[in-house]
C-alpha cells in the first residue's frame, strides 16, 4: 500500500485478486484494456 500511495496520479485504483492468470474475472480483464485504450491514445 505504500508503493500504491506513493504514485502521483490522483486517478487511480487498486484491484487485487486471488490466484494466477486463470484466477483473474473477466470483468478485470476489461477494465484494463478500457484503462489503456484512455490513456494510450
Amino acid at each position: 500500500m505504500d508503493l500504491f500511495d506513493a504514485f502521483g496520479s490522483k486517478e487511480k485504483t487498486l484491484h487485487a485478486n486471488l490466484g494466477g492468470h486463470t484466477g483473474v474475472p473477466q470483468f478485470e480483464g476489461d477494465d484494463g484494456n478500457r484503462f489503456f485504450a484512455r490513456h494510450l491514445k
